[in-house]
C-alpha cells in the first residue's frame, strides 16, 4: 500500500491492515497492489485505489481499497 507516486510502501499484516505516516494533507491518492503468480509462473498486478482529503492532524481508520484487475 503506497500513497502518491513517490511515497514508501507499507505491507498489510495478515488481516489486510495497514498503517501510513506523515502524510501532507490535502486530496491524496491511496494505492494497494497484490501480485498473483498462476501455475505457469505468469504474474498478475492487481491493483485498487482510493482517493481522501485529509485535514491538518487528522487520523483516518476503516479505509478500504478493492483490488482487482
Amino acid at each position: 500500500v503506497f500513497c502518491g507516486d513517490d511515497g514508501d510502501a507499507v505491507r498489510t499484516d495478515a488481516d489486510g491492515n495497514f498503517e501510513l505516516r506523515q502524510l501532507l494533507p490535502g486530496d491524496i491518492e491511496i494505492t494497494a497492489q497484490y501480485e498473483v503468480v498462476d501455475a505457469r509462473r505468469r504474474r498478475t498486478r492487481l491493483l485498487g485505489s482510493r482517493r481522501l482529503q485529509l485535514a491538518k492532524g487528522a487520523v483516518v481508520d476503516g479505509v478500504d481499497l478493492v483490488v482487482s484487475n
